[in-house]
C-alpha cells in the first residue's frame, strides 16, 4: 500500500520480532510506528487489526464475580463511616487518616479504626505499631495517593470486602487504587478487584493515556500473562499511541516492554 514503510509490512505479518527489535536497536525508528499509511493505518494499528482477523483479538480477564468475604469481613463493613475526621468520630473510632487531595481542596481527613487496617496491611501495622496517641494518625504518603475517593474505595474493601464502584469507569483513578493496594501491602483479594475495573475501563476511548502507564508498569503491579496481553493489545489499538504515551521517550519504552 501506498505510504507504508518496512514497520507496516512486519506488523502485516505479524512479525512481532522484527518490531521488538528494530525499535530496540535503533530508537529513533520510533516514529516509524505512528506513521500512517495511505489508508491511515499505523504499523501497530495495523498488526491489531490481522490479530482480530486471526481471532487473536483480546478481551478483558472476566471480572470477579464479588470478592468472597469473610462473616467477619461483612460484620466490618456495618461500622464503616466514611466520616470526615473534623466531625464527631463513629462508634469505636480511634484513628485519623489522612489524604492530600488536590481535586478536594486540600487535605481530607477519615475517622477509622486501629486495629482494621493495622490488619490490613504490615506496612500499616508498623506506622501505628509505633504510635501511643489516641486517637493515631495515618497520614498517606501523596506518592501512592492523592484523591479522597481513592481512598475511601480502598478502606470500603478493607471493611466490606468489595468495591463500592464509586470511581466507575475513571481510569486514572482506577489505576491509582491499583498502585495505591500494591505500594501499602493491602489484601491482594484488593489487587486483583482493582485489575478487574481497571481493565474492563481501558475499552473506553478516554482511558488511552492509562494503557501505556499500566503495561511499563505490569510486572511492578504483578499482573497475570493473560491481564498483559490484553493490556498490550489495548495498546496497539491506540489511535494516536505516541500521544497517549506521553512522550516519544515514553512511547519508545512502552514499545520495548510491549
Amino acid at each position: 500500500d501506498i505510504g507504508q514503510n518496512f514497520c507496516h509490512i512486519a506488523a502485516a505479518r505479524r512479525n512481532c520480532w522484527l518490531l521488538s527489535h528494530a525499535i530496540s536497536t535503533n530508537p529513533s525508528l520510533a516514529q516509524l510506528y505512528c506513521q500512517k499509511d495511505s489508508a491511515g493505518w499505523t504499523p501497530l494499528a495495523l498488526l491489531a487489526r490481522h490479530l482480530r482477523a486471526k481471532g487473536l483479538a483480546l478481551q478483558p480477564p472476566p471480572p470477579l464475580d464479588g470478592v468472597q468475604c469473610t462473616p467477619e469481613c461483612s460484620q466490618l463493613g456495618q461500622i464503616l463511616t466514611l466520616s470526615s475526621a473534623g466531625s464527631a468520630p463513629p462508634p469505636f473510632a480511634d484513628l485519623r487518616v489522612e489524604v492530600e487531595d488536590p481535586a478536594a481542596g486540600g487535605r481530607a481527613k477519615l475517622w477509622c479504626h486501629r486495629v482494621v487496617l493495622a490488619a490490613a496491611s504490615s506496612k500499616w501495622h508498623v506506622a501505628l505499631g509505633a504510635q501511643q496517641a489516641v486517637p493515631a494518625l495515618l497520614r498517606i504518603d501523596p506518592q501512592h495517593c492523592s484523591s479522597q475517593k481513592v481512598l475511601e474505595e480502598a478502606l470500603h474493601f478493607v471493611y466490606a470486602g468489595k468495591l463500592r464502584g464509586a470511581l466507575g469507569t475513571d481510569g486514572q483513578l482506577l489505576w491509582q487504587l491499583l498502585c495505591f493496594s500494591v505500594h501499602c501491602a493491602l489484601p491482594e483479594a484488593l489487587r486483583q478487584a482493582a485489575v478487574a475495573a481497571l481493565l474492563g475501563a481501558l475499552q473506553r476511548p478516554e482511558n488511552a493515556a492509562v494503557v501505556p502507564v499500566l503495561l511499563r508498569s505490569a510486572r511492578a503491579v504483578r499482573l497475570g500473562e493473560a491481564e498483559r496481553r490484553f493490556v498490550l493489545y489495548r495498546f496497539l489499538r491506540c489511535t494516536d499511541a505516541l500521544a497517549a504515551a506521553g512522550s516519544e521517550a515514553k512511547f519508545l519504552q512502552t514499545t520495548k516492554v510491549a
